[in-house]
C-alpha cells in the first residue's frame, strides 16, 4: 500500500506549490495498474505482442526491397523510438511535478502512478511485477496507448502508400519497443535475477551490455534525483544514442520547467501530443526519404 503520507516532501521555493501530497487515488495502492485484466489475461495479451515481435524481423526482410533498405527500416526506428522514449520520460517526470505540486491536475493514470513508485519509493516494482509493467508499456488496458500501433500503421501507409512498407516500420517500432521495455526491467534487476530471463534474452542484453549499447552503471545517474529534488533530473534515454537526444529532453524539461514556475498553461508546442507527433512524422519522412533514395541508387 502506498500512502501519500510517505510523499510530504519540502518543497523548493522556485516552484508554486498548492498541496505536497498525492490524489487520494494513489492510495489505491501498486495493484491493480493500467489493465484490470485478469493475470491470465494479460499473459495472453504478452504472448501475442510478443508472438508479433518475433515475427517483424522475417517480416520485414519480406517487405525490404535490399539489404540496404532492411537494416534503413530497422536503424531509423530504433532511434525514431528513442525520440519517443525521451518525450515520453520528460513528460512523465512532468506529471510527477503535478502529483507533488499540483495533484488537483495530475493525470489520473495507473501507469504515471507505477512509475512514480520505481522512482521514489520502491526502485524494484518494475521487476517484481514484471508482467503488469511490460502489458503497461504496450498499452494493454489504456485504449490511448494501444490505437497508438494502428494510427502509427496507418500514418505510415498514407505517408508511404505502401501497406508492407508501413506494416514493417510498425512491427520494428514494436520491437524496439520492447527492447526499451526489457532494458529498463534489466537495469533494476539484480544478478541473481538476471538468471532467470529467457538464455536468448539474457545472452542479448549481455552482449548490447558489452557493446555499451545498454548500460547498467550509467542509468544510476538518472536516479540520483529524489523528492527533496525531482525538478534535477539528468540522463533521458535509456539506451545508446547521439547525445542530441539528451539534449533534445534536457531542453524539453527546462521549458516545461519555466512554465510551471511562471503559472502558464502548456504552449502548443510543449503539448506531449505535438511532440510525439513530431517524432512519428519524423521517423516515417525520414525512411520514405531514404527508401526512395536507396530505391533511385540501386
Amino acid at each position: 500500500m502506498v500512502s501519500g503520507a510517505f510523499l510530504v516532501r519540502s518543497t523548493p521555493e522556485s516552484l508554486p506549490v498548492k498541496s505536497r501530497k498525492l490524489p487520494a487515488a494513489f492510495d489505491k495502492g501498486l495493484k491493480p495498474w493500467s489493465s484490470k485484466l485478469p493475470r491470465w489475461a494479460k499473459m495472453v495479451c504478452y504472448i501475442l505482442l510478443s508472438t508479433l515481435t518475433a515475427a517483424s524481423l522475417p517480416i520485414t526482410i519480406a517487405f525490404s526491397d535490399s539489404i540496404l533498405e532492411f537494416v534503413m527500416i530497422w536503424g531509423i526506428t530504433y532511434f525514431g523510438v528513442s525520440a519517443e522514449f525521451v518525450v515520453g520520460h520528460v513528460y512523465v517526470h512532468d506529471d510527477f511535478m503535478d502529483m507533488l505540486y499540483n495533484p488537483s491536475e495530475a493525470v489520473d493514470h495507473d501507469g504515471v502512478k507505477f512509475a512514480f513508485v520505481h522512482h521514489y519509493l520502491d526502485i524494484r516494482c518494475f521487476d517484481k511485477f514484471w508482467l503488469e509493467y511490460r502489458v503497461m508499456y504496450f498499452g494493454v488496458g489504456t485504449p490511448n496507448m494501444m490505437f497508438a500501433y494502428p494510427c502509427y500503421f496507418l500514418l505510415a501507409k498514407v505517408l508511404s502508400a505502401s501497406y508492407g512498407f508501413a506494416l514493417a516500420l510498425t512491427l520494428a517500432r514494436m520491437t524496439w519497443w520492447h527492447f526499451q521495455t526489457v532494458t529498463h526491467e534489466w537495469y533494476h534487476c539484480p544478478e541473481s535475477k538476471r538468471r532467470t530471463y529467457w538464455f536468448i534474452t539474457r545472452m542479448i542484453f549481455r552482449i548490447a551490455e558489452t557493446m555499451n549499447i545498454i548500460n547498467t552503471m550509467e542509468h544510476k545517474v538518472h536516479h540520483k534525483h529524489g523528492l527533496n529534488n525531482p525538478e534535477d533530473v539528468e540522463q533521458w534515454t535509456d539506451t545508446w544514442t547521439f547525445k542530441f537526444f539528451d539534449s533534445y529532453g534536457d531542453w524539453i524539461w527546462k521549458r516545461l520547467l519555466e512554465e510551471r514556475k511562471a503559472g502558464k498553461k502548456k504552449s502548443l508546442f510543449n503539448l506531449f501530443e505535438t511532440q510525439l507527433n513530431f517524432a512519428w512524422v519524423g521517423t516515417i519522412a525520414v525512411s520514405i526519404t531514404l527508401k526512395k533514395l536507396l530505391s533511385v541508387l540501386l
